[in-house]
């Protein structure tokens, strides 16, 4: 994985140079920028900037929380993450509610150089809750995929999580209009295969777990990324997944829905 090597080459990805800074709101609010972006999650503060190309979510989704305290938008949407392992080379110190006696140097902004920043109105739009007039999906049958249409839109991302009892296979659809009714979960025993309706695509998943999950699954819809998790239950809590397993044919294909074929179970 790109981030976790990058973690451990040794930049300083906090931008601080090893200092943990008492960080008060009002600072927190200018780093709300694409090349400079800092995030407080519940309580501590991080520069996301360098993680911004390694977000499965994409910038946009990651700038909703820039400059200001996201924990609510992250238990929306990362509720089961360990951000604090993922984060901790970009921890910049801690949120406070007012500035210490000494005051703290201002620090250069880490990362890339950007050709636009969020203005007042798309920030506010971003934080928008999205009108999900979905269309009503046909109920569909074990899919098969037939030769590809390329997709025209940006690909939809896949990643997957865990904590001590669940493994979250997530995909970031980039629509916000996905529902629940737009997810078609196949399981057998290790084998899982979600097919996500994205408009008139459509996005695969197809994983042979590593270990042995439980019967049932939940999932959930939330975020403006159209963020899908299938939630898995371990068979053996407390067990720590080094990998969630591996890909099978037609895993992260994105592909025109009249390239689907259906086959009707016997």
């Amino acid at each position: 994985m790109d981030w976790v090597k990058l973690g451990h080459s040794g930049a300083d990805l906090a931008g601080t140079k090893g200092t943990l800074l008492d960080v008060t709101p009002q600072e927190l609010a200018k780093h709300n920028k694409r090349n400079d972006a800092w995030m407080a999650l519940k309580g501590k503060v991080y520069n996301v900037t360098p993680y911004m190309e390694f977000h499965p979510g994409g910038e946009e989704e990651l700038m909703r929380g820039a400059g200001q305290d996201a924990t609510h938008l992250f238990n929306e949407v990362h509720k089961w993450v360990n951000f604090e392992g993922m984060l901790q080379k970009c921890l910049v110190g801690r949120l406070v509610e007012s500035r210490p006696f000494f005051l703290k140097p201002s620090f250069l902004p880490l990362g890339r150089s950007s050709p636009k920043t969020l203005n007042a109105t798309e920030q506010k739009n971003s934080l928008s809750v999205p009108n999900t007039n979905a269309q009503t999906l046909p109920s569909a049958t074990s899919p098969l995929v037939s030769p590809l249409t390329p997709s025209p839109l940006p690909s939809p991302k896949y990643d997957w999580f865990q904590t001590h009892t669940l493994i979250n296979l997530a995909v970031y659809t980039r629509w916000k209009h996905m529902t629940k009714e737009r997810v078609t979960v196949l399981k057998r025993e290790a084998v899982v295969k979600v097919v996500c309706y994205i408009q008139d695509m459509v996005y695969v998943v197809h994983l042979e777990l590593d270990k042995a999950v439980s019967h049932e699954f939940e999932v959930r819809i939330g975020g403006s990324a159209g963020k899908v998790d299938i939630l898995l239950q371990k068979q053996e809590t407390g067990v720590r997944w080094s990998r969630v397993g591996k890909t099978l044919p037609g895993h992260g294909q994105h592909i025109k829905g009249k390239d689907m074929e259906y086959k009707s179970k016997h």
